[in-house]
Parts: structure tokens; C-alpha cells; sequence
């Protein structure tokens, strides 16, 4: 059966269901209910070498393997998925944005199919000129028909799609050509990596996918130390939304010296230039754990690593997941609530020699333990076959 139609009996399914509100996030099982299906790390192991075995898949011993990457660069996915997954084999990237395909497109329910069939043309005609050992997509159902990654699959490639966003859109919302999240493509590739929170694994399981959870991580190459002087007191980098302009507001009536910068702030983006700069310049760098609007629900960020990596002090929104990738309170700050923040702020400011040691040693953590560079050579080892 070609992957028209596959594309089209999933899509006459998918019209046979109730359609909800665009707005509506779905979730269709409780967190209560989702936890009996966690899987700890080393069970997430187990759990993709046996499904590898069952389909004869696997990357041989001592091979450089070659990938083909599937990713669109908006702003950091080049410097840090792609150029990291070209320190550990031979790489051919695809971008679809520069073919001009955009899931915002207010036609692309009939365009998704297109691309889905472009997708898979690709990866075929490379596979033709020199077997593919990996495929690697930073990919949503928004995007793609999980009709097209079972065929790129047929080929033998081990299929490997990551995600950064999976705490609140896993599911996502209901559309005319399906789910916008990664529920319907979870069974479908071979693992899936995901990013956002370690508690999400139990969403793949649930949805027959075999998950593998790794924090964030950071290219030293794309995020330099610069020993500036730090005349700035507080920043924070970052689009306005959700907690952050509350908690901002009020650390400015407290008197405390901020310097705000992003998108829907008076001052402005700043250039990647600029910002480098700024947080070079920073005592203590402004992070937010939360997402969307959300006042509670936390997850990884990928500045979480990004602004350490500069060596200032990063002081962010406590996140339980945080515990396993830093010392807190010797290589980054967490406060739990505003007053934790306030306290924190006013003992740095006036502690500077402090807040400098700790945030070298933050440097120091991020690039022992916390580069794309490593995760992915642990990904390539999962898929070895001899490990399986």
C-alpha cells in the first residue's frame, strides 16, 4: 500500500471522530492513572533493545553510523541537534522549511499529506545513494502521518523522533488531520526521546511507544565563557508570558536591579550577539521553570544548561528533575516561591564573589556532563547491535 494511502484511509479515520475545540488540550487519561506506566531509566533501556531485536534493527559495532536529520531550524536546532549529531557520524540534514513547508499554513490539512510523501521520497533517495543506519526528526503529529514514518522504517532505519514539549501537548489538540502532539507517532518510531520532564516516558508507554528521557543539553561551541565585568545585577532573556511578567513586576517593585529582554518587553530581542553580551555581563541570570501560563507546572528549558554554560549563576524555578543534573545550591539556585526569589536575589547581590564561584561551577557541570554531544553518543550506543 503506498503512503497516499495510508495517508488517506488515517486521515478518513481521524474524520470519523468527534472533533474538539481547536483551543481544548487533550488528555485522555489522569496523571493518577498515567504513573502505574513509568518506566525507569534502565527499564526505558531494556525496553528499546528488546523492541530492536523483535525488528532486527541495530547499528553495527564499531560503524560510524550514518543519519539523516530531519530537522527545521528555527533558531537553535541547527547549532545544537544538528552540528552534534555531526560529531558522531556522517549527517545529511533536511530542512523542509526551506521548501517552504509550514504547519501554520491555514491550508496545511491538505498539505500535510504532501509533505508526508516528501519526507518519505527523501529519505529514500538518500537510503538509494548510501544506506541510512539512523533517522532522527524533531517532528509533531502536526506535522507528519505516522503512515510515513512506517515506511521509512520498512527500509530497515532505525527511526528516532525527539520531543520538547511533551508535558502539557503530548496529545495536543484535535484537528481535522489529527492530534497536534506526539501521541499517534509514539508507536510508530522506533524510540523517541523525550526532553521536557522525566514523568512524560509514562505517556509513550501508555501510547505503545518505546521512550527513552534525557534532559537538554547545550554545544559548548555555541555558547561561550567571557570573563566580563558583571555590571548588570539581574536579567532574564525570554519572551513575555504566563508567570514571568508577574514575577518580574514584582522583583522591579522591590527595588531589585533588573534587566528584561525578549519579545513583548520594552527593551527588545536582542541578537544572539547582544545576548551573549548580556549574560557574560550578568551576576545572576533570571530562569523560569514553568510553562505556558501554567503557575505550577514546571519542566526543562533548554536555557536550563545554555546560561550555566556562560558561567553566571542561573537562579530558576525549582524543578524535582533538576536534582539529578546539578548540585543545587553550589552550581545553580532553585527558589520554590517569590520570597525564596527575593531572599535569594538581595544575598547574591551583596555576595558577588559567591555568585561567581557558583557559577563557574555550573560551567563546569554542563560541559563534563550535559552536551548534546553526549546524548546522542548515548543514543547511538542503545542502538548498537551489539548492545541489544
Amino acid at each position: 500500500m503506498s503512503v497516499s494511502h495510508l495517508i488517506i484511509r488515517k486521515t478518513s479515520q481521524y474524520l470519523k471522530r468527534v472533533i474538539f475545540k481547536k483551543k481544548t488540550l487533550l488528555q485522555p487519561i489522569p496523571d493518577s492513572e498515567l504513573e502505574k506506566y513509568y518506566i525507569n531509566p534502565e527499564q526505558q533501556k531494556k525496553r528499546i533493545r528488546s523492541h530492536l531485536k523483535k525488528v532486527d534493527k541495530g547499528i553495527p559495532f564499531n560503524k560510524e553510523p550514518r543519519v539523516y536529520v530531519a530537522v527545521h531550524d528555527v533558531n537553535w536546532e541547527f547549532d545544537n541537534l544538528v552540528k552534534s549529531w555531526g560529531d558522531l557520524g556522517r549527517v545529511e540534514h533536511y530542512d523542509w522549511g526551506k521548501e517552504g513547508y509550514d504547519q501554520y499554513d491555514p491550508h496545511w490539512s491538505e498539505k500535510k499529506w504532501i509533505f508526508s510523501n516528501r519526507l518519505v521520497e527523501k529519505v529514500g533517495a538518500a537510503h538509494q545513494r548510501e544506506p541510512i543506519d539512523v533517522f532522527f526528526s524533531y517532528l509533531s503529529g502536526n506535522w507528519i502521518y505516522p503512515g510515513a514514518i512506517k515506511e521509512i522504517s520498512k527500509l530497515g532505519i532505525i527511526t528516532v523522533n525527539f520531543s520538547f514539549d511533551d508535558k502539557l501537548k503530548f496529545w495536543g489538540f484535535q484537528t481535522d488531520h489529527g492530534l497536534t502532539g506526539n501521541a499517534e507517532l509514539a508507536s510508530v518510531f522506533d524510540v523517541c526521546i523525550t526532553c521536557q520532564s522525566s514523568v512524560d516516558v509514562a505517556k509513550y508507554v501508555y501510547a505503545g511507544g518505546n521512550p527513552v528521557f534525557f534532559p537538554p543539553a547545550v554545544n559548548p561551541d555555541t555558547f561561550n565563557y567571557r570573563d566580563n565585568t558583571k555590571d548588570i545585577g539581574i536579567s532574564f532573556i525570554g519572551q513575555k508570558y504566563g508567570q514571568r511578567a508577574k514575577i518580574i513586576a514584582r522583583l522591579l517593585n522591590h527595588g531589585m536591579p533588573i534587566s528584561v529582554y525578549g519579545k513583548g518587553w520594552p527593551s527588545g530581542e536582542l541578537s544572539f550577539k547582544e545576548r551573549q553580551d548580556v549574560l557574560s555581563r550578568t551576576l545572576i541570570n533570571l530562569g523560569f521553570g514553568y510553562i505556558d501560563d501554567s503557575d505550577h507546572v514546571v519542566g526543562f528549558k533548554e536555557r536550563d544548561f545554555e546560561i550555566p554554560l556562560t558561567g553566571g549563576l542561573y537562579v530558576t524555578t525549582y524543578n524535582p528533575d533538576l536534582e539529578a543534573c546539578y548540585i543545587l545550591g553550589d552550581e545553580i539556585e532553585c527558589y520554590n516561591n517569590y520570597s525564596d526569589l527575593i531572599k535569594m536575589t538581595r544575598y547574591y547581590l551583596s555576595h558577588p564573589d559567591e555568585a561567581i564561584r557558583k557559577g563557574l561551577a555550573g560551567r563546569s557541570r554542563v560541559l563534563r556532563d550535559h552536551t548534546w554531544k553526549k546524548r546522542f553518543g548515548m543514543i547511538i550506543e542503545l542502538l548498537r547491535k551489539e548492545t541489544i
